[in-house]
Parts: structure tokens; C-alpha cells; sequence
């Protein structure tokens, strides 16, 4: 269908303030985008044009709408705002006044319509009291102005000896006449948006002359780019984003077929436009604009074509980054029940990959399962923190068909875009890993409930007997016949168990305080061991405690589950690979670090820290911190990074400990999770290391005080890398300096860096900085060719930002981006703070001209006329950190 000429229900505003207007005549909604050639600051989301602060007393609206595959696939709408200045409002509220009265006060308010826009009122105040409101302007007619013609814009490529098909110039006033400056190009003298005919003689600039009689700046010459050579080809650089060539197409768009999987994990393709976003801003000490190199609003990947331009980008798609969320060596009855979080660079329409493939094996026979859409697990309400809910991959499989004897877990994972390189495997992964690898389990179909339980044993402190302690299948005879001390149940399992092993043994606890005796008890097994409450006994009675003597169980695999743990000494609970689940801890006034193993400790849900201080939750460097999910505490100083879902933490740090090996990072997850109350000098999460593949996604980051940056992603002097890397709907909760983002920085004076692939859509943040070669060369007057920050510096890949505050330059271009990416709002102004209307917020805050600090515990979902609804144009995650699902328009920051 023919698109319309879009108009503004309101055109009037006060230089100087926010200026609110919906969009008439809009077609498709989600189609519409500010062009750069309009005064600055203007932005449109959501079918409302803005400015945060109104700039000229005649500022200009480009709206592009547009209709691909129809005609030019677009149509401009230039509009003009009059702003209203100081004096012309006193002169307006002067003349209001009648005979013999004098001007006491005036002042101008404003009154927010149901469609979105804001109508401003004069009301004056005269010496007797009177207060008239007046319109905005009324009482001053304004002549109809000459018309001022516009820059023209140029849509599709023109060569040399070609004949001109498909080429249009957008953005000239009706009526008019066009010529240009080489031979053999015609145009009509009708319409805003005009076909270019002919066949150009030469190549090189091309310069379009518009005249019009009566206009202001008639002629107009302008250049609108160039006449590419017979032999010139535009063609995508290494760095897959920016298009170099001898034609630079301002504003124009591009259809790019892409290679990808659909969601039956078959190879397809899919076609999708990108835009051309402007000039590639060149390295130090050039700083200019270039007027041969232009930027693509996302990454082309080598698998990639796309139609006029020629493809030197080197890469595939990256793998999808995934985790699973439950541990494996454990003993199943009939069914396998798990979940898996997982993203892609490409995700789409609310589904971060197009399919997650399972595969459940005995070695001859396999179960396959596909999952398309991620889902909030409703069967395990308390698993996580604080009522967060986690979209993810969840799967229950039955089994029972599958040979007794171990069994494997695989999956493979399959993005919207990529090619046979770009899927994840498990089976690819390093076995018994932290990372993304086989699981395995041990199928026994005659156990006695779906618990991973083969023998139990139970302890009582009054009528339990340690040398007659039933060891057994059956839970009631193991009930009735229980073990008086934890040593001696411990022994009286390994003692009947010689034979069989103790892989599924389960350990009851009745009321009571229950210690493991200290020195090395070698308790081998290949499938988990459980240590849990007797179900018959409140939780809170139930004490398993440790610390008096130095403990190692030398338990391969033991699991702490639905139990009170107690602190009860100084020395550390020690084991091999172990998790707990379930459970309240109690540091019981003991500080310091209260677990150690030599492999790898969980938090696998459901579990509370009590009141108390310490430091690392484990020692750095040996230990590894596998999974971290449901944990909730205002305890422990240092958490390091890796799977951190759906906690709730108030203070504290992520760190990164520092001399782990090369790629022990790479693939970690930070998603639905609540860091609340953070405060202090340094920054809560410092990426310090090298990492390929990592995502921070529906977090909330409360900031109460002091200056540290919330996040800092290879910040001030750093020398890591990173690859595949994505930060979406986070909701960063500052002020000025105080829980500031800082984002792949690239000004170290020695050792440039080389971020790529990385991206940045939908976040709420406080302040947002970047630094660069320019930061490097305006401050050290170092210019050496660096590029490792200009992707993010030119908006590729980023979407949807919202920031409260200006960087912190203040207003030095070298802390900000050159392009902040499609439907940004970003602050712009020294001391302004934008707000983007949280429910309830206890964060630190601005005053207008210094910080607030905050009490911390607000609420940070969206107020209805919050700014940040319903404002970002990709749909990367399917719902928020709440369960609300996000819309085709989400909500930017991590509630939907």
C-alpha cells in the first residue's frame, strides 16, 4: 500500500524543555526512524516523537517510514517545530495584559494528552491576581514562511556507463526542479521521493541542484554521493560492519540474505534489511567523518549476501552461549528433568535460538526432544530468589524405555543465523566440565521413588544403633531402624555397601545438631551421594553442621539438600564435587571462607545465607564455583563469576579471579538476577579477562552509593579481549558517576584491544561510558591505528539504550558513542537526569546538582507512563525477570 505523509498532532513547544508529539498518518508502527539530517536530539519510539530538550526556535523532524519491497520501500516526512523562546513568551504574556495592569508573574506549564504528546500553557499573573492561560503563541500571528528546501538523500547505486534501475532521491519539496552535475541523468519535477533515469556518463561526486521559486535557499546544491567507476565495487571490510567503496550511501538501506536454521534445526535462510547509519568515523588522528566509508547498523557474517555490495567478512556466525542448569551424575527412576539457559547473537522474536535439540542415549537406543520456546518453570516456584522468574529451556523426559546402566544427555543448539560452525554441541565440550558438555546419569528403573536415591540411611541422636543401622532400598525400614551418630551411619553404609558402591546412598538426619568427625574418610563414588533432613522433622530443626575439626570427605560427588548447615568452627566443609540445594546456611557469627573443594561447588536452588559477614564464598584458585542458582544473601563478600541465575545478592562483588587459564571464562552466564543495595569505590562486576562468548542479561543493579561503576567490561587500562559478548534488558539503577557502566574500553597506551561481536539492546542504565582511540589520542596524543572500540562507538549491534545521565565527560564526545544505535534515548546534557519512572525507586539518586543516596530494596519495574515502555524495537528475550512476557515492542531493562 502507498505509505502516508506523516504529521504531528502537536507543532508547538518551549525552546529549552521536552517536546512530546504521537505520530499521525503512521502506517506500520515499528517502521518508523528518525533520520540524522533533523535538528538534534529528536527521537521516535513507539509512535511518539521527542526531544528531551526542545533546541531552536524552528526545529526539524525527519521521519522515514518503511514499506520494504514497495516502490523505494520508504517514505520521508520532514516536519517542523516551532519553539517558543524566553522573550517571546514575556512579549506574549505583555501583550495579554489589560489596560493599566502590570506583569507580576508568568510561567508555562504543560498537560501530557492521552496519545502521548504535551501541549504547553501560558498563564500570567497580573498585580490584581488575575491568572488567564493562554496557548502557547496565541495573541502573535506568524506569517507563512518562505519554504526552505531540504537535503536530498540518495537511495540505491549509481555506476558508471549503467543504466540508473531502482534509484530514487528522497526528501525534495513538490514542485521543484533537480539537475545534476553528470551528464546522462534525468528526473520528474512531482512528488518528495522521485525517480532517478538515465545512464551517468562519469563517475565520481554527485551533486543534485534542487530549485524551487520563493524558497529560501533556492538553488540548493547538494552532494548526495557518488557515481561508482565501472570497475568499483562497495564492499563489506574485514570488520563485517563498515562498507568501503567510493560510493557513500547516507540513510540507505540494504536487504541481506542470511544463512541460519529453523526451528526443526534444517538449514534455511532468511532475508531481513539493515541500515546504513552514517559515516565511519575515522581512527586518530584523522577524527572526521569518512566520505568513503560508511557503517552498517548490524554485522554482515561471511555466510552472508547482500545485494549491491560485495562480502570480505571473514567470520561465521559465533555458537549460541549455553549452560545447563542442574547438575548430572545422578541416579534416575524413569525420567531425566532439567533445563538449559541459552542466547544467540541473532536472537529473534523473542526466541534467543531457533531450536534446542535433546538427546537422550544408553549407548544403542536415543530419545529426541525439541524445544522451541523457552519457558518459567511453574513445577519448582521456590527454586529461585525472591520470586524472580527464569525464561529458559526446560525439558522432562521419559525414560523408561532407555536399558538400565548409564545414560547421556546431549544437546545441540541451533541459532537463527549461522552455518554448520555456529551450532552448539555439548558432546563437543570438555567432559565433566563446568562448561557446556555431556551429562551423565545412571538409569535404574528399581529404585524406589524419582529421587536418586538407591539405599538409605537413617540417623536418630536417642534410638538409633550404629552397629545394627538398616543400609537398604526401602525408606520405612531405613526410618525404623536408624544410626545413632553421623561416623558411625557413615560406616555402617560403607561396611554393607562394599560390594555395590555407595553411588545413590542417601543420608537422613533426624532433630539435632549433626557434625562430619574430621581427618580424610575416602568415600569413592561415580553418582551423587545426598545428605538431607528427614522429611518428617521442620528443616530448622535439623542442623548439619561443620568447622569444629578440618573435614574432607573425599566424596566424589555429594549433594547437601533441604537442611540447616551451621557454622560451628573456623574450618572449612571440604569436598570434591559437591552442591547444596535447598538449604538456610548459618555463618553463626564466623567469618572468612566457609567451603573448599579441589573440584567444584553449586548452589543449585532454593538457598538462603542468614544474617552474617564473610569474604569469598570459596578460595580463589582452587576451587571453581560451577553454578550459582536461587541463592539468596547479604553475607558474603565475593561471589567469582560463571552460571549466576535467578539470585538475589545485596552487596558484595562478581569478580574474575585473576591467573585462572586462558579461556576458564569464556561461555558465562549472568541472567535473572537481582544485585541489590551495592555501594562503595570499586565496581560490583569488573570484567577483567580475556572472554569469547559470555551473557548478562535481566538483571537489576541497584546502586545506593558511593562512585564505583556497577559494571565495568574490559574498562580503564585493561588489556582482555571481548568476543561474544551481550548485555540485554538490564536495568543498571544509578546516578551520575555512581553504578555507571563502563563498555569495552579501548585506551590502554600500550596494548590495544580487540572487541568484537559484541552487543547492547534494551538496557536502562545511569551512566554510560565508552573510551577509544580518541580518548587515547585527545589525552595522550597516541594515534595508532586502533579500532578494537569502534563497533560499539559507531551503535553496531545496540538498540533500545536508555541512560539517565550524560557520560562522564561531561559533554566530551571522547566518552560517548558517535552513534548510540536504533531507538536510543540518551541524555545528552551536563547535570540532567532523565528519568526513566521506576515503580519505586530506592537507588541513589540526582538532586539536581549533586547525588542522593538511596536506601536501597526499590522496585524496578515500569511505571505506566514510564518512557521505557514499550520502547525497543528488538525482541531479543522472551519475557522479564517478573514472568511478564516481553512484546513485540518490549520494555526496555528487565521487566516486561
Amino acid at each position: 500500500m502507498a505509505l502516508n505523509a506523516l504529521t504531528l498532532a502537536v507543532t508547538q513547544g518551549v525552546v529549552g524543555r521536552p517536546f512530546f508529539s504521537a505520530v499521525n498518518g503512521i502506517t506500520y508502527r515499528d517502521r518508523v526512524q528518525v533520520l540524522v539530517d533533523g535538528s538534534p536530539g529528536g527521537s521516535y519510539v513507539n509512535g511518539v516523537v521527542s526531544f528531551a530538550s526542545l533546541p531552536y526556535p524552528t526545529s526539524t523532524i525527519v521521519l522515514r517510514e518503511y514499506e520494504p519491497g514497495v516502490g523505494v520501500g520508504y517514505r520521508d516526512s520532514r516536519i517542523d517545530i516551532t519553539g517558543a523562546t524566553s522573550s517571546a513568551l514575556r512579549a506574549q504574556a505583555l501583550a495579554s495584559l489589560s489596560n493599566g495592569r502590570t506583569l507580576r508573574n508568568w510561567r508555562v506549564g504543560s498537560v501530557r494528552q492521552p496519545d502521548g504528546s504535551y501541549v504547553y500553557s501560558l498563564f500570567v499573573e497580573d498585580d490584581l491576581g488575575a491568572t488567564p492561560q493562554l496557548s502557547i503563541g496565541s495573541g502573535t500571528p506568524t506569517p507563512t514562511p518562505a519554504p526552505t528546501l531540504g537535503t536530498p538523500v540518495l537511495s540505491g547505486t549509481l555506476t558508471q556507463g549503467a543504466a540508473a534501475s531502482g534509484v530514487n532521491l528522497l526528501g525534495l519539496t513538490d514542485g521543484s526542479t533537480v539537475t545534476f552535475n553528470i551528464a546522462g541523468l534525468t528526473i520528474g519535477t512531482s512528488g518528495t521521493t522521485r525517480a532517478i533515469t538515465g545512464t551517468p556518463a562519469t563517475s565520481g561526486p554527485l551533486i543534485a541542484t534542487e530549485t524551487l521559486a520563493g524558497a529560501t535557499n533556492s538553488p540548493n546544491p547538494t552532494t548526495i554521493g557518488s557515481v561508482i567507476a565501472a570497475s568499483a565495487t562497495n564492499t563489506i571490510t574485514a570488520d563485517g560492519y563498515s562498507v568501503a567503496g567510493n560510493s557513500l550511501l547516507p540513510n540507505a538501506t540494504y536487504t541481506v540474505t542470511r544463512a541460519g536454521f529453523d526451528s526443526t534445526g534444517a538449514p534455511t535462510t532468511y532475508t531481513e534489511t539493515v541500515n546504513n547509519t552514517g559515516p565511519y568515523f575515522q581512527v586518530a588522528p584523522t577524527l572526521a567523518p569518512s566520505t568513503t566509508v560508511s557503517v552498517l547498523s548490524a554485522t554482515i557474517w561471511s555466510h552472508d549476501s547482500i545485494v549491491g555490495l560485495a562480502n570480505n567478512s571473514p567470520d561465521a556466525a559465533p555458537k549460541p552461549i549455553v549452560l545447563w542448569q542442574q547438575l548430572d551424575r545422578r541416579i534416575v527412576k524413569g525420567r531425566v528433568k532439567g533445563s538449559l539457559v541459552a542466547y544467540h547473537f541473532a536472537a529473534r522474536n523473542g526466541k534467543p535460538v531457533a531450536l534446542v535439540k535433546l538427546l537422550v542415549s544408553d549407548g544403542t537406543n536415543t530419545i529426541t526432544v525439541n524445544i522451541t520456546d523457552p519457558t518459567v518453570d511453574t513445577t519448582q516456584p521456590n527454586r529461585d530468589a525472591d520470586g524472580i522468574k527464569v525464561w529458559e529451556y526446560n525439558y522432562d523426559v521419559d525414560v523408561s524405555t532407555l536399558a538400565n546402566g548409564p545414560i547421556t544427555v546431549n544437546a545441540e543448539v541451533y541459532p537463527w543465523q549461522g552455518d554448520a560452525t555456529s551450532v552448539a554441541k555439548s558432546v563437543d565440550g570438555v567432559a565433566d566440565s563446568k562448561g557446556f558438555c555431556t551429562q551423565k546419569f545412571l538409569k535404574d528403573g528399581t529404585i524406589y521413588a524419582e529421587n536418586g536415591i538407591r539405599n538409605y540411611v537413617y540417623h536418630d541422636a536417642t534410638t538409633g544403633n550404629d552397629s545394627t543401622a538398616y543400609v537398604g532400598p526401602d525408606p520405612a525400614l531405613a526410618k525404623a531402624s536408624p544410626a545413632q551418630t553421623e561416623a558411625g551411619g557413615w560406616n555402617r553404609a560403607v561396611a554393607v555397601l562394599t560390594a555395590t558402591g555407595l553411588d545413590g546412598l542417601g543420608m537422613f538426619y533426624g532433630a539435632g545438631t549433626w557434625e562430619p568427625p574430621g581427618g580424610i574418610v575416602t568415600r569413592g563414588n561415580s553418582y551423587e551421594i545426598t545428605v538431607q533432613r528427614d522429611p518428617a522433622v521442620p528443616k530448622a530443626n535439623v542442623i548439619y553442621g561443620f568447622g569444629t575439626a578440618g573435614y574432607n570427605g573425599r566424596c566424589d560427588y555429594l549433594g547437601i539438600r533441604d537442611i540447616t548447615m551451621k557454622r560451628l568452627g573456623t574450618n572449612q566443609l571440604k569436598n570434591k564435587r559437591w552442591s547444596i540445594r535447598d538449604v538456610d546456611f548459618d555463618p553463626n557469627g564466623f567469618t572468612g571462607t566457609p567451603f573448599w573443594t579441589n573440584g567444584s561447588f553449586s548452589i543449585e536452588g532454593n538457598v538462603t545465607f542468614l544474617s552474617g559477614a564473610g569474604g569469598a564464598m570459596l578460595p580463589a584458585l582452587t576451587s571453581e564455583m560451577r553454578m550459582m542458582r536461587g541463592l539468596t544473601t547479604t553475607g558474603y563478600a565475593s561471589f567469582e563469576v560463571y552460571n549466576i541465575v535467578g539470585c538475589r545478592l545485596e552487596g558484595g562483588v562478581i569478580s574474575m579471579v585473576a591467573n585462572r587459564t586462558a579461556g576458564y571464562f569464556d561461555g558465562f552466564i549472568v541472567y535473572s538476577n537481582k544485585f541489590m543495595k551495592l555501594n562503595g569505590s570499586n565496581d560490583f562486576f569488573g570484567m577483567s579477562e580475556t572472554v569469547n562468548g559470555a551473557l548478562l542479561a535481566n538483571n537489576v543493579f541497584e546502586w545506593i552509593s558511593g562512585t564505583g561503576p556497577s559494571v565495568r567490561f574490559s574498562g580503564d587500562n585493561r588489556t582482555n579481549n571481548l568476543r561474544n559478548v551481550h548485555a540485554v534488558h538490564n536495568t543498571f539503577v544509578g546516578a551520575q558517576n555512581s553504578g555507571r557502566i563502563n563498555w569495552l574500553y579501548d585506551e590502554n597506551a600500550t596494548t590495544p584491544r580487540t572487541h568484537k561481536y559484541n552487543t547492547f539492546h534494551n538496557n536502562i542504565v545511569g551512566q554510560l561510558n565508552t573510551k577509544n582511540g580518541w580518548f587515547l589520542y585527545l589525552m595522550q596524543s597516541i594515534a595508532d591505528g586502533r579500532t578494537g572500540g569502534l563497533e560499539f562507538f559507531h551503535g553496531v549491534n545496540v538498540s533500545g539504550t536508555f541512560t539517565m545521565m550524560v557520560d562522564a565527560g561531561p559533554n566530551r564526545v571522547d566518552f560517548r558513542q558517535y552513534y548510540p544505535g536504533r531507538a536510543a534515548q540518551m541524555t545528552t546534557t551536563t547535570n540532567v537526569y532523565t528519568d526513566p519512572k521506576f515503580v519505586n525507586n530506592q537507588g541513589i539518586k540526582w538532586s539536581g546538582s549533586a547525588t542522593v543516596n538511596g536506601t536501597g530494596g526499590g522496585d524496578y519495574s515500569l511505571a505506566a507512563d514510564s518512557p521505557c515502555k514499550n520502547a525497543g524495537i528488538f525482541r531479543v528475550l522472551p519475557g522479564g525477570i517478573n514472568g511478564v512476557a516481553y512484546t513485540a515492542t518490549p520494555n526496555l531493562g528487565a521487566f516486561g
